[in-house]
Parts: C-alpha cells; sequence; structure tokens
C-alpha cells in the first residue's frame, strides 16, 4: 500500500494506528460518523426548542452552592415558576421585577399556586420576542 504523506510521522500514535489496522481508506468515514451525530441531533434540538420555546423561571434570591449545583428555597421558587410557564413564555416573580430598575413593568400578572409553596406566588409574563 502507497502511504500518503500525511501519514508519514513518527511523532504522532494516529498515524501508526491507521496503518497498522489497515484502516486508511476508512478514516475519513469513521471520523465523519461522530460529527455528522452531532449535527443531526442538533438540527433536532433545534427544532423542539422552536416548537416548545424557553420556558426559564425567573426569580431573585440568595442561593448556596454544594459542588456545582446551586441550592436554596429561591432557587426551588425559581423552577416551580418556570414549570409554571406556558409554551413560549418566560415568568419571572412579581418580587423579583419590583427590584429591578426597570420601570416598564409587565401589565399581565397573576397569582400562580406553585408545588412546595403554601401561599401563590405573584408572577409577570416577560416578552422575549
Amino acid at each position: 500500500m502507497t502511504v500518503p504523506g500525511w501519514l508519514r510521522s513518527d511523532k504522532a500514535a494516529m498515524p501508526t494506528v491507521l496503518l497498522e489496522l489497515d484502516a486508511v481508506t476508512s478514516y475519513g468515514l469513521v471520523s465523519a460518523a461522530p460529527l455528522a451525530t452531532y449535527l443531526v441531533s442538533l438540527a433536532a434540538a433545534g427544532w423542539w426548542a422552536d416548537r416548545r420555546g424557553p420556558v426559564p423561571g425567573v426569580h431573585r434570591a440568595e442561593a448556596s452552592r454544594a459542588g456545582i449545583d446551586d441550592i436554596g428555597g429561591g432557587v426551588n421558587l425559581a423552577a416551580r415558576i418556570s414549570v409554571a410557564a406556558a409554551g413560549f413564555e418566560v415568568l419571572a416573580s412579581v418580587v423579583t421585577l419590583e427590584s429591578s430598575r426597570r420601570r416598564d413593568l409587565p401589565a399581565d400578572r397573576r397569582s400562580v399556586k406553585l408545588k412546595g409553596f403554601s401561599e401563590p406566588i405573584d408572577v409577570a409574563s416577560i416578552g422575549w420576542r
């Protein structure tokens, strides 16, 4: 077999592995497979996200760090607010909005009953588009 110039190297492991396994002709296919899989999954995730839209919950509170996780009642409340959001809706607690510097606060406010909280929480929908 004729060895291509790019494959002649004594400083890298991959050329040696390719030659030993007689895999020079299939190397392009093997290295393209993960990329193709990634592109297909990225397209599918984009399609799904476009149909569902973002649903983050926004709440300002103190949190603690436990390893790589943020923990605390405020983190839990933000998660519960995100569950209450409909598709293509971003909800924020009214407490958070009122503590911000913005004065053009959303008018469409409502109270939602959230799991783990005894009192309803006032939230507002924030336009994101």
